[in-house]
């Protein structure tokens, strides 16, 4: 038997308040069981992340690939959604217009865009994906 279905178990019996001790173990019980939904309700909204290690190998590349250059001034950037996209120093990608960091959701649609057009060309070449990706001098 699981600690949640000895939880339950108790829950349905509800000891009566007669005493200090029952009192307190009623109380605990109820917070128990309060734990325990909040628990079961996490747990039932969240989906697992998958992903290929092809994928992951991609997105490896592509922060290589956009990682700045300061010693010879080169600074790539990808138009994604009308904005201009590059990648910080710790990895990330950001909105070099606000220099804000792009959401999950933003971040995880722009590699599966790159990484789908990745998959069309059959090959990973800095060519074929310079159509979004364009080099900036400061």
């Amino acid at each position: 038997m699981t600690i949640y279905e000895k939880i339950e178990q108790l829950y349905a019996k509800k000891p009566e308040p007669s005493s200090e001790n029952t009192e307190l173990l009623a109380a605990m019980l109820e917070e128990l069981h309060a734990i325990k939904e909040h628990l079961a309700s996490q747990t039932s909204n969240t989906q697992p992340r998958k992903a290929s290690p092809e994928f992951m190998n991609f997105v490896k590349q592509f922060r290589q690939l956009m990682m700045a250059n300061t010693f010879e001034n080169i600074y790539p950037e990808v138009i994604f959604e009308g904005r201009y996209v590059g990648v910080d120093y710790q990895g990330y990608l950001y909105d070099k217009k606000t220099q804000m960091r792009l959401n999950m959701n933003d971040a995880t649609a722009l590699y599966k865009m790159m990484y789908t057009e990745h998959q069309k060309t059959g090959n990973y070449a800095k060519e074929k994906i310079y159509y979004t990706i364009k080099k900036h001098t400061a």
